[in-house]
Order: structure tokens, then sequence, then C-alpha cells
């Protein structure tokens, strides 16, 4: 870092105190952005500077926005097995909000393996990639992936309406009418995040909207599925009958993916695990990819 002259330092703060940004200093006195930083940084400007500054940063933030922020391009088509699955997860352990101008979509889940088979949907079916993935901890560890799309956040809430099931979110009626692929993707994602298996065999998946768990019941049956719709503290809930004809044919249409159980005797064990070792004895070999889609 070269030092400036005695008489250079007073005509430096005396321009800085005009409001001229450090960076136009730096390239009239040809000397680093740091020399200036140096000699400026305790410098006090009047409000009216300050407010001269603001609205330059702000200024130059439009300019370069408009030059180089482009919108990403979304793949959104026609409904798929993929989308399918995505549009459940974004309804049951995820989010779609508007924070401050951000559009965000979030999911979050204790199993990583969710986590990246998530994210890896959402770049093969909307080309959209994760902005971050974070770890946290209340009862058990969790994972939150993060992205940022406008354009998706609104096309979603156009296409598909509510997405919160404290206010009465109910399954899309072009899942409803979807073969049973699309169907069966949307129900496993239902119980891969609300879904749970006990080390006695119950399963039970629960959620906040009860007209989501009456679509849920409908679909289940659709399949050949004995279940039943129950309530309990603000909660309504799907259980599976323990009749194990039932359980075995709840195993092979639909089942578990990559959900995990967060507590109990089983806790940290897939869910897909215990299910198969509670109807067969043992836990399903897995496949050559463990655990992906």
């Amino acid at each position: 870092m070269k030092r400036l002259e005695k008489e250079e330092i007073k005509e430096v703060v005396d321009i800085r105190k005009k409001g001229i940004s450090y960076r136009k200093i730096a390239r009239r006195f040809n000397r680093s952005l740091d020399t200036v930083l140096k000699y400026c940084k305790n410098v006090k400007l009047s409000e009216s500077i300050k407010l001269k500054l603001k609205r330059e940063v702000e200024k130059r933030q439009k300019i370069f926005i408009k030059k180089y922020a482009k919108v990403k391009p979304i793949k959104y088509s026609s409904i798929n097995k993929n989308k399918a699955n995505l549009l459940g997860h974004i309804f049951f352990d995820g989010h779609l909000r508007n924070e401050k101008g951000r559009h965000l979509i979030t999911y979050t889940n204790s199993s990583l393996f969710a986590i990246n088979n998530f994210v890896k949907l959402m770049k093969r079916e909307f080309a959209l990639d994760c902005n971050k993935i974070y770890t946290g901890k209340i009862v058990s560890v969790y994972h939150t992936a993060v992205f940022l799309s406008k354009i998706l956040v609104e096309n979603l809430i156009r296409d598909f309406g509510e997405f919160s099931t404290k206010k009465g979110a109910r399954v899309p009626d072009i899942i409803k009418r979807s073969n049973e692929n699309i169907r069966v993707s949307f129900l496993r994602a239902f119980w891969d995040d609300e879904g749970s298996i006990s080390h006695y065999g119950a399963l039970q998946g629960c959620s906040k909207s009860e007209m989501m768990i009456k679509d849920l019941v409908d679909m289940h049956r659709e399949l050949g599925i004995d279940c039943t719709e129950q309530k309990s503290k603000g909660y309504s809930y799907i259980a599976i009958s323990k009749k194990i004809n039932n359980m075995k044919k709840f195993h092979k249409k639909v089942g578990f993916e990559f959900g995990k159980i967060t507590r109990g005797k089983n806790k940290e064990r897939f869910k897909k695990d215990v299910l198969h070792e509670f109807l067969y004895g043992t836990v399903a070999q897995p496949e050559k990819e463990i655990y992906f889609g």
C-alpha cells in the first residue's frame, strides 16, 4: 500500500467530504482502494451528502440489475411424476413465501437423502439451482433447502392455489385426475414428510388441513388400500388398516422413499426399512444407488 503525501491526504479528505465515492477518488489519484479507505474511512459526512451517496448506490444497483440480472428460464409444463413429488413436498414439509421481496421455496427434512433428492428434482424439472442448504436442530437434526425464483413461486400459486395446510390446502385437481404413477408419487411425498411407522407397525400421516386428509383417504381407497380418517388435537390423520395384506398393498403401491424416523425406538432409521422389516422380518436390500430415485 503506497502512502499518500501530506498534501494529497488533505485533498483526498476534502474531496471525500463532498460526497465523492472511494472508487472515484482511487481512480483520480491512481491509488488502491485500500489506500483511499485508510485515509477516508473516518471522514464525517453531512446528512445531505450521505443521502446523495445512498441515491447514487441505488441508481448503480438498478442499472446493474437491468443490464445483468436475467430471469432464469423455468421449465414449467405438464405434470409428471417428478413434478407431482415436488409439489407434494412443497405442500407438506415445504413453504412458498414472499419474504422482503424475495420469492422463496424451501423444503425441510431430517433426511439429507430427501433434501438431496428434492434439490436434484428441482434442477431437473425446473432448471432451478438450490441457493443454500442449512442445518439446525430442534427435537432432532433437520436440513432445509432454499430456492429463489419469483417466476416459479408465482406460477405455482397461479396454477395450484393455496399451499398452506394451515389455511386448508388440498390435493390439486390435476393430481387427482392424473394416472396412478403421478398420484402415487404425490402420496409418497406425503408419507415421507408427514407419515410415521411405529415399532409395532402402526401407519399414520397427519395434516392441519382436514380437506387434504379427506382427499388423501380417497386417493388411497382408489388404489385399493383400506384406511380411515381420524382427528386429534387440531390435526386430521389418515390411518392405514393394520391387516397384513392391506399393509403389504400399501408397501407395494405407495410406501416410503427417503423419509427417516425422528424419535422413538427406531430414531434415525429409514421409514421404508422399518416397514419392510415389520412385514417381512428383514430389511430390503438397497438398490445400486442407495436411497436415490
